[in-house]
C-alpha cells in the first residue's frame, strides 16, 4: 500500500472535451500513484460529456445541467472528493510534467503552514512562462502574473512565498477547505481563486510557488476574450467590495480607471498587435461588465 497522501484532482470541462482528453492523457504518465480524478462537465452544450465518458468510464465524471461557473463547478467537485488530504485544481487546457504532482506534494509537506502551492506554468509548446504566482497592485488591487512572458526557465528556481496563485494548477491542503470554506460562487469565473487565497492568508496559511513542478497551459480553453473582459471587469467591483470593504465612491474611481485601461489595451491589441477578436464586441463586453459591477455595489451592497 502506498504511503503517499491522497490527492483528489478536480477538472472542469465546458464545451471543450478535446482539451480535457489531452489533459487526462498527460495525467496517465505521472509518477504519483495515490490520486483520484473528478471531471465535472459544467453544462456543456455539445457532446463533451459523452466523449469524455466513453473514453474514461472508470473515472468519476459528473454532468451538470447548466453552466454554473468555475467556482460552483469546483465546489461540486469538492463535494464528490473522498478521503483526500489534498485537493488539486487543474484547468482542462493544461498538460503536466510526469513529476509535477510528486513535487507539489513534496513542497507542501515541507511546512505544515503551507496551505496552497502552485506549479511553474509555461505556455503550451513554449519556453515562455505564463505564471510563477500572482501579485497585486497596491492601489487598484488589479492582479498580474509574476514572470509573465519570461523565457528564463530558471526564474525563481527555489520555492517562494507569493501573494496569490492561479486556480489553473493549485494544490490545496484539506485544512484550508475546512477552515476557509468553499470557493465564492458569486464570482462565477475569475477572481474566485484570488478571493480564496486571500481568505486563506487571513487564516495564516502560506501560499507558495514551487518552480520544480511544471505544467503547460494553452489558455482560453473554456472561454474567449469577450467573456474574460466581462467577468474580470464585473468581478473587480465584487472583489473590492467583498475583500477590502471600500466605499462605493472609491470603488467607482478605481474601476473607472481599470475600465479605461482595459478599453485602451483592447484597442492597442487590435491595431498594433493584430488581435483577431472583434473590437466592438470586446468594448461592449467591458462596458457591460462595468455596468454590472456598478449594479452590484449600489443594489446588492448599497
Amino acid at each position: 500500500m502506498t504511503s503517499e497522501p491522497r490527492v483528489s484532482i478536480i477538472i472542469i470541462n465546458y464545451n471543450n472535451w478535446e482539451n480535457t482528453v489531452e489533459c487526462l492523457e498527460s495525467l496517465k504518465d505521472i509518477k504519483y500513484e495515490n490520486y483520484e480524478i473528478i471531471v465535472i462537465d459544467n453544462g456543456s452544450t455539445n457532446n463533451s460529456y459523452h466523449e469524455i465518458k466513453c473514453r474514461y468510464s472508470s473515472l468519476k465524471i459528473f454532468k451538470l445541467n447548466n453552466n454554473l461557473g468555475f467556482s460552483s463547478g469546483v465546489n461540486f467537485g469538492i463535494s464528490k472528493a473522498q478521503n483526500y488530504e489534498y485537493l488539486l485544481l487543474l484547468n482542462n487546457d493544461v498538460t503536466v510534467d510526469k513529476l509535477f504532482l510528486t513535487k507539489l506534494v513534496f513542497g507542501i509537506q515541507l511546512d505544515k503552514n503551507i496551505g496552497l502551492i502552485g506549479s511553474k506554468i509555461y505556455y503550451s509548446q513554449s519556453k515562455k512562462i505564463w505564471s510563477a504566482g500572482i501579485g497585486m497592485r497596491r492601489i487598484t488591487k488589479a492582479t498580474y502574473l509574476y514572470a509573465f512572458n519570461d523565457n528564463n526557465k530558471l526564474w525563481k528556481s527555489r520555492g517562494l512565498e507569493v501573494d496569490y496563485l492561479t486556480g489553473c494548477c493549485l494544490l490545496i491542503r484539506k485544512d484550508v477547505i475546512d477552515k476557509v470554506g468553499l470557493f465564492d460562487e458569486e464570482y462565477f469565473m475569475y477572481y474566485e481563486d484570488i478571493d480564496f487565497c486571500m481568505r486563506a492568508k487571513e487564516k495564516f496559511f502560506k501560499i507558495v510557488y514551487f518552480p520544480s513542478s511544471i505544467v503547460w497551459h494553452k489558455g482560453g480553453g473554456a472561454s474567449n476574450k469577450v467573456f474574460i473582459d466581462y467577468y474580470r471587469m464585473r468581478n473587480h467591483f465584487i472583489f473590492l467590495k467583498k475583500r477590502f470593504h471600500y466605499k462605493n465612491s472609491y470603488i467607482l474611481i478605481i474601476c473607472f480607471y481599470i475600465f479605461v485601461e482595459r478599453m485602451l489595451r483592447a484597442i492597442v491589441r487590435k491595431f498594433l498587435l493584430g488581435d483577431q477578436e472583434n473590437l466592438v464586441r470586446r468594448i461592449k463586453s467591458i462596458w457591460i461588465g462595468f455596468s454590472s459591477g456598478l449594479r452590484y455595489i449600489y443594489e446588492v451592497n448599497p
